[in-house]
């Protein structure tokens, strides 16, 4: 059992902070690799990106997952190391954190 006078509440971190849009090009981007490459493609060229820690690393995690997920939001921040499986069956909102060494998994048939 928990104790009450032990508890503890932890305010929102990342959902709590004003909503900044991502730039234009990065949207459009995604759009440009949205057709210039299909889902393995782009699990391929993700997986280029995946374990770096600068900044164009987490950038193009973002730009490559925006392409392939049915929904992306906003001031989505991907990890190194973060895994997925039919990422295309996603919708993902703003501000959301996906934390290292994640892995997260959709069905094949949404």
């Amino acid at each position: 059992m928990s104790n009450p006078a032990k508890s503890r509440i932890i305010k929102a971190v990342h959902g709590s902070k004003e909503l900044k849009l991502d730039p234009e090009f990065e949207v459009e981007m995604a759009e440009y690799l949205r057709y210039q490459y299909n889902n393995n493609g782009l699990t391929e060229l993700y997986g280029r990106f995946a374990i770096g820690e600068g900044t164009f690393d987490a950038l193009m995690r973002r730009v490559i997952w925006r392409a392939m997920a049915s929904q992306f939001g906003h001031s989505v921040q991907i990890s190194s190391g973060v895994g997925f499986k039919h990422l295309e069956t996603f919708e993902i909102g703003n501000q959301v954190f996906i934390g290292s060494q994640s892995y997260i998994q959709g069905r094949f048939d949404g």
